[in-house]
């Protein structure tokens, strides 16, 4: 499967703002594993824990927010997507850009899983108001 045309693909096109769509991308048992340092990171499984206590929780978290891909790697309906977070903090409104990869396995056409991890410090930062930490590049 390429990441054209995949599920994967138009979750990314449909996020932040189009729930109804990733609704009916994500698996109603699908699992969510969100880091600890994020905005209500934790375990979430299914659709009333994804959608009702995830993203409204985490939402709070920044006034914007958008998932901007930089690399994506597939095999055998697992996908590897690296990227940035783009977004400004709501408590502060500083904005932030810190790097993600996300592995999102896919199971009879819909997202089954998805296991995030992030540079937590960065957003932290802007949610504190402090100086960004430092990134390398990634080339």
């Amino acid at each position: 499967m390429s990441f054209a045309g995949s599920p994967v693909e138009a979750w990314y096109e449909a996020s932040p703002t189009r729930i109804e769509v990733m609704k009916r991308l994500l698996a109603e048992d699908a699992d969510f594993y969100v880091c600890p340092g994020w905005p209500a990171g934790g375990h979430y499984h299914g659709h009333d824990e994804v959608f009702g206590g995830f993203f409204p929780t985490a939402g709070k978290a920044w006034t914007r927010l958008r998932p901007v891909l930089e690399e994506v790697v597939e095999a055998e309906g697992t996908f590897v997507v690296r990227g940035r977070y783009e977004g400004v903090a709501s408590a502060t409104e500083l904005p932030f850009s810190c790097e993600f990869v996300h592995i999102w396995r896919v199971k009879d056409g819909r997202l089954a899983s998805l296991h995030q991890v992030a540079d937590t410090a960065v957003l932290a930062d802007a949610m504190l108001g402090r100086e960004p930490v430092t990134q390398a590049a990634v080339p």
